[in-house]
């Protein structure tokens, strides 16, 4: 069960990790997603990115408060 937990930890980082800019968190981690830092979405998209224990996903929490 522990292995199956941090895969979906690991999943979860990736897609934050697609998700992130200087700007902040974007909408969509797709390639014809959302483009866009929307309040809503970087908003839970912070959550997770501030225990992710990664500077870049911290960086990317300023960067949304900054752009909104």
């Amino acid at each position: 069960m522990e292995a199956l937990i941090e895969e979906a930890r690991q999943r979860a980082i990736d897609v934050l990790g697609r998700c992130a800019t200087d700007l902040g968190f974007k909408a969509s981690a797709l390639e014809r997603g959302y483009p866009h830092v929307w309040a809503r979405d970087s908003a839970i998209a912070s959550l997770g990115a501030g225990v992710s224990g990664q500077a870049s996903m911290v960086a990317s929490i300023r960067g949304s408060l900054d752009t909104l």
